[in-house]
């Protein structure tokens, strides 16, 4: 009865009010399904760009290197991956090392041989452990394996240098180096992830040519990580100079002759004097060690030590400058000329325990106390090296000077740390002293510093009248000519030399 009193056009608004409610809802909840199923989609989309962008270095690279063969795309995973001819390749199998590229070279082929150096893996080991260093060392080769051309072959020479050979149409350029080099750093640019962490590397290469550098691969490989390891910080990118053979070649002579020459007591001294800013008189000399070879003639001083120290009888050599310079100036000192007579000790010599123990002997030997040697250690010695072995000396009385002042890790806490009685400025500092008033200046306030220690300052490497009397102006105690005495002596005649 209800029913039929109701009209029907409302029964009608309320089943359509139903059916569009009902209908809303539907909508709304395909339409939310669909929102869901875009985000999802877009989130798998993000993630397989990311992948995608992790393993790739540039897109040029993803590009190129797909059509070389270098790696491949798995769409089940959405990822890159080093072919089967990359990986045998990163194996460094004894044909690639011996026949491949040295038939390459045998056919008078223009390639470009490049040994990369990764660094950061001695770190990475020293965290992670061996096997994540090396994984990261294979990650670093397969990217390098991946920026090159289609017949360029990579292979592992040790646990940290890996090499490259690339064919080039026509003898390498300046710029082909430059572009390979350019290549190689913006592969390795990025992290790796190895035992679930990201690892930063960077590398330094050498990059040699055949067959311009070498005929061989052996040789061109030992070339190119030769210059590699030369680099001192990374990223860097080093072309082989054929000079640098002759450098070396030099080096080894000058080994031997250096050897030869201590064997058989051909180590000579020759002394430099040092004059009285302010009167021009002699006041001290200073040893320097000189070796005369048949065809170089007198080898400099500085390559004599070096080779000395290199060849691990750095402290041999010491002894015989020391020796020679005492006996040189026994003479001088006992008629009054000269105060004392300086010999320059290499840190490692001056470190070493045995130091000590030579001076005391070589002194007793001449008849000299200590007041009559000064050591000058050079100014670029670690001061933590050192300071056990100046106290050592200080006990002695044997009193010590600060070479190459002025340059180096030159700063006045170096001077506060270390109780020496002389301070030798660098040449740098007094070169044009005259003409630079911010020359002079610094030469001005290391003098006053020195001096409020208790120190003695000696100038190196005066040329003109005009820096002399700038120092006499400046207060500073004794100089060194370039030239002779010249100016410092004032046209005094003054001759001394070393005898034995």
């Amino acid at each position: 009865m209800l029913l039929e009193q109701v009209p029907a056009w409302i029964v009608w608004a309320q089943a359509v009010t139903v059916v569009v409610a009902i209908a809303a809802a539907v909508i709304a909840l395909r339409q939310r399904r669909h929102t869901n199923r875009a985000d999802e989609l877009e989130r798998v989309h993000g993630e397989a760009l990311d992948t995608v962008c992790r393993l790739e270095t540039r897109s040029r690279v993803a590009c190129d290197l797909a059509d070389s063969g270098w790696f491949e795309y798995q769409p089940t995973t959405g990822r890159f991956v080093a072919s089967e001819r990359a990986w045998d390749l990163l194996q460094a199998t004894p044909s690639f090392r011996s026949v491949g590229c040295d038939e390459w070279l045998d056919a008078s082929r223009s390639v470009l041989v490049a040994v990369i150096e990764v660094r950061g893996l001695d770190d990475t080991g020293l965290v992670l452990g061996h096997h994540a260093s090396a994984d990261a060392f294979r990650h670093a080769l397969e990217r390098c394996a991946w920026a090159q051309p289609r017949e360029a072959q990579v292979a592992a020479l040790s646990d940290r240098h890996g090499v490259l050979v690339v064919p080039v149409a026509v003898p390498s350029r300046a710029s082909q180096v430059a572009e390979l080099g350019r290549s190689l750093h913006e592969v390795l640019d990025r992290p790796v992830t190895v035992a679930g962490q990201r690892v930063r590397l960077s590398a330094s290469i050498g990059v040699v040519t055949g067959s311009d550098d070498g005929d061989r691969f052996g040789v061109l490989a030992a070339r190119a990580r030769a210059v590699a390891g030369r680099a001192s910080t990374g990223p860097a990118t080093t072309r082989f100079d054929p000079a640098d053979i002759d450098e070396v070649s030099l080096d080894l002579l000058v080994a031997n002759h250096v050897a030869w020459a201590l064997a058989h007591d051909a180590i000579t001294v020759a002394c430099q004097p040092v004059v009285d800013a302010r009167s021009g008189g002699i006041r001290s000399v200073e040893a320097l060690v000189r070796c005369w070879h048949p065809d170089l003639g007198d080898l400099p001083s500085e390559r004599i030590v070096a080779s000395a120290e290199g060849q691990g009888v750095g402290l041999d050599l010491f002894r015989t400058v020391l020796r020679r310079a005492l006996r040189a100036v026994h003479d001088w000192r006992g008629q009054g000329l000269l105060e004392h007579v300086s010999v320059n000790i290499a840190p490692a010599v001056f470190a070493d325990p045995q130091a000590a123990a030579i001076v005391d002997d070589e002194l007793a030997a001449a008849g000299q106390g200590p007041e009559a040697l000064v050591l000058e250690v050079t100014e670029h010695a670690a001061l933590d090296e050192i300071a056990v072995s100046v106290a050592a000396f200080r006990a002695r009385g044997v009193r010590l000077a600060i070479d190459d002042f002025g340059v180096g890790q030159s700063s006045t806490g170096r001077l506060a740390g270390l109780d020496v009685d002389i301070v030798k400025l660098d040449r740098s500092l007094i070169s044009g002293l005259d003409v630079d008033v911010r020359r002079e200046r610094v030469v001005k306030l290391a003098n006053d510093l020195v001096h409020s220690l208790g120190g003695i300052v000696v100038a190196e490497g005066v040329e003109t009248e005009p820096e002399a009397q700038l120092l006499r102006e400046t207060g500073v105690d004794g100089a060194v000519a370039v030239r002779g005495l010249g100016a410092l002596s004032r046209g005094r005649s003054v001759g001394l030399r070393c005898a034995d």
